[in-house]
């Protein structure tokens, strides 16, 4: 009992602290929507999720994969302008696929270092060429050492036009910024840090590709501390779909039999199943009759005694013949012993037989005995002493 009781509050507890860090979602990579901690988007998410005019979705699998009709809002938040799906032609075109279908996809950078560097000068670190995105689009992400990590950096806007639309400034955490070239095309800047393009804009046939150099302004502390209502309303644009992709941080869902089961609701299959396996194993374990007593101590001991043995005879005729021909059955396996012997005449055997089929097989039974009681002891009549019947 008493390790039963540890090991139930040993899964409590298992239970409980992986409830706490799911709901913390701690263990998720930096701006995903599912974490709830400073440095997730779940607010965001979940904001947006209480607007009844926007349905929200999170994508496990690849962008590919997304329907490309209707127009829907993507975002991208925390990428590494280094990861495969911005060193790929083939994804870019996938990008742009989905956004001249009309989808408006908003790409926001994760806050490091760029790992590889081509030059530098004066203070700054150019990324290495990411073909094709520093060919395809025309654009190289570019990050500026002196000011990295430097706390207190705002984004202001850059075309007064939009002051209406978009905030006057915004709060900026990186040193990154984006270096046009003249094959850039009509690539819009919207804001400049430090008179550095840091947030640009690009049509892409009816939808939009938005670049931000940042993802500080979209996460739960931002929303709490600095919130800025004005540019996420915007970014979400006129769109009633919104998707959030988690699939390019290592969060992928795969088909397995459990996600099957909740697909086709089967709960209900499968706790029948565990609670007819249980039963089936409490059956074949539990005795619900106490043991038989036996009279004799050495039967008691005894693996085949003769009680087992008719028990185990009484059973298999109860499963294989009816009731109505156990008697007819008995009486024809009877005759078979007496083939070879002839004890006893025809007419006596007619007799037994119509015995058997009596409809009730006790009373055929008890005629049975009867008839067999009087062959082995005929009735004698009386005689007197001298011999003579007597017929007083």
């Amino acid at each position: 009992m008493l390790l039963i009781l540890f090991f139930t509050a040993f899964g409590l507890g298992l239970t409980q602290l992986f409830t706490l860090r799911f709901e913390a979602g701690d263990i998720y990579p930096p701006y995903s929507s599912l974490r709830s901690d400073p440095l997730g988007s779940r607010a965001f998410y979940e904001g947006l999720q209480e607007l009844e005019s926007l349905s929200l979705q999170r994508n496990f699998g690849p962008l590919s994969k997304i329907r490309s009709e209707g127009d829907f809002t993507l975002f991208y938040l925390g990428a590494y302008p280094y990861e495969p799906n911005f060193r790929q032609k083939d994804a870019l075109r996938v990008f742009e696929r989905l956004a001249a279908h009309g989808g408006r996809l908003v790409f926001s950078f994760f806050p490091a270092k760029e790992r590889k560097t081509e030059k530098k000068d004066k203070g700054t670190v150019k990324a290495a060429p990411l073909f094709p995105l520093s060919r395809y689009w025309g654009i190289s992400p570019v990050y500026s050492e002196s000011a990295y990590g430097k706390s207190g950096k705002i984004a202001s806007i850059a075309n007064e036009s939009l002051k209406e639309k978009l905030p006057d400034t915004i709060p900026w955490r990186t040193s990154l910024w984006f270096d046009f070239d003249g094959t850039s095309g009509p690539w819009k800047t919207l804001y400049t840090c430090e008179g550095r393009p840091v947030v640009i804009e690009k049509p892409f046939g009816r939808g939009q590709i938005i670049l931000s150099a940042d993802s500080y302004f979209l996460s739960n502390e931002a929303l709490r501390m600095e919130r800025r209502p004005k540019l996420l309303a915007w970014l979400v644009g006129k769109n009633t779909h919104v998707i959030f992709d988690e699939s390019h941080m290592g969060i992928q869902k795969t088909q397995g039999i459990a996600d099957l089961a909740r697909k086709y609701r089967l709960h209900g299959l499968f706790w029948g199943t565990l609670l007819l396996a249980g039963l089936f194993v409490w059956k074949n374990s539990v005795r619900f009759m106490p043991p038989h007593e036996a009279d004799d101590p050495e039967d008691a001991t005894a693996p085949d005694s003769e009680k087992d043995s008719t028990r185990g005879l009484v059973s298999l005729l109860r499963r294989n013949i009816p009731q109505k021909e156990i008697l007819k059955t008995c009486v024809a396996e009877w005759e078979k012993t007496l083939a070879s012997e002839k004890k006893f005449p025809e007419d006596v055997l007619a007799e037994i037989r119509a015995a058997a089929n009596d409809a009730d097989p006790v009373s055929g039974y008890q005629r049975i005995c009867r008839i067999l009681s009087e062959r082995k002891n005929p009735p004698r009549p009386p005689f007197t002493k001298g011999g003579r019947e007597d017929n007083s």
